[in-house]
């Protein structure tokens, strides 16, 4: 009995990632005034606020953003649908199981050792829908801030 089994991707295909970044940027140390060095009594010492070269290293706070297009090289399809054991136990392995789950590999980052997306979570078949997502992600580290 053969299995035909459907995936929102298809290899080649165009799709949208998210991902979630903070961007590492300098700033001047506010105790040396970014000279990497403090005047004490007529000497120099070398800064004691950690800074290098007078540099603080600081990010931004983290975002979502859309990255890509990128390229569909290896579609994953993973179904479970178990009616379970019936014996007494604590693991949830044999309890009753039902799921779907849509991933997909990308040529620009590698298949077989690059990144694993799931489908409606890091990658979208649009950009517009990977927007909207990134958006309404944005929204949610906003509103806990």
């Amino acid at each position: 009995m053969a299995t035909t089994i459907e995936s929102p991707f298809e290899i080649g295909q165009e799709v949208w990632c998210i991902s979630n970044q903070s961007k590492p940027y300098n700033e001047p140390c506010e105790t040396c005034k970014g000279t990497g060095r403090v005047h004490l009594n007529d000497e120099s010492f070398v800064c004691p606020d950690s800074c290098y070269m007078g540099q603080k290293r600081k990010h931004t706070p983290v975002q979502w953003e859309v990255v890509g297009p990128r390229t569909v090289g290896q579609i994953r399809v993973e179904i479970t649908d178990s009616p379970g054991y019936p014996c007494k136990t604590s693991a949830d392995n044999y309890t009753q199981q039902k799921s779907r789950v849509d991933r997909c590999m990308c040529i620009d980052t590698g298949i077989g050792s690059g990144n694993v997306y799931t489908y409606n979570k890091h990658v979208f078949l649009s950009k517009e829908i990977a927007q909207a997502e990134c958006d309404n992600r944005n929204k949610t580290i906003e509103s806990k801030e």
